[in-house]
């Protein structure tokens, strides 16, 4: 009997936190193909229930984790990929919910040291913008802001410290 797409979601979280330990373990392979599993299941999810955002932000965050385990692997293809997805993913429900507009902003500076030097800035934009709709929805984690190191890419930059200065 084939499990509905709530079950497959539930199943895919479980995924992510035994991957993000084989990752922990630097055991990339096994995380990655597991990663890779997660995503194809919880595309399956995405396809039955498509206006379900626990569904559509369980993909985006399986994405993120396949991409950040493809990054450490030296799969850059493939993270790319990974990002690219998670970040379009988080934009379809960012309108609604500010957090999803902040995961956007984290997973397009996942993509920045992988794209080429000429896509760069536009990307950093791209982020800041993200992010910055998140602020004005009301997302306030300044915590979460100042130390996710998803958002490294784009602590040298004029805009991003401007930003963080204006809510202060």
């Amino acid at each position: 009997m084939e499990a509905n797409a709530s079950k497959r979601t539930l199943l895919v979280r479980c995924l992510i936190v035994n991957g993000d330990l084989l990752v922990n373990e630097n055991r990339l392979t096994e995380a990655l193909h597991l990663f890779r599993d997660a995503c194809e299941i919880q595309e399956e999810a995405v396809g039955a229930e498509p206006e379900s955002v626990y569904h559509r932000s369980t993909l985006a965050s399986v994405l993120a984790s396949r991409g950040r385990a493809a990054q450490a692997s030296g799969a850059r293809d493939e993270a790319r990929q990974s990002y690219a997805r998670a970040a379009e993913l988080s934009a379809t429900m960012g309108a609604q919910f500010p957090s999803q507009r902040y995961s956007q902003a984290c997973y397009i500076a996942l993509l920045i040291p992988l794209s080429p030097p000429a896509a760069r800035d536009s990307l950093g934009f791209e982020a800041i913008s993200a992010l910055r709709l998140a602020i004005e929805g009301g997302y306030d984690n300044r915590d979460a802001m100042d130390r996710d190191a998803d958002l490294e890419s784009l602590r040298g930059r004029e805009d991003f410290r401007k930003l963080m200065a204006s809510i202060d």
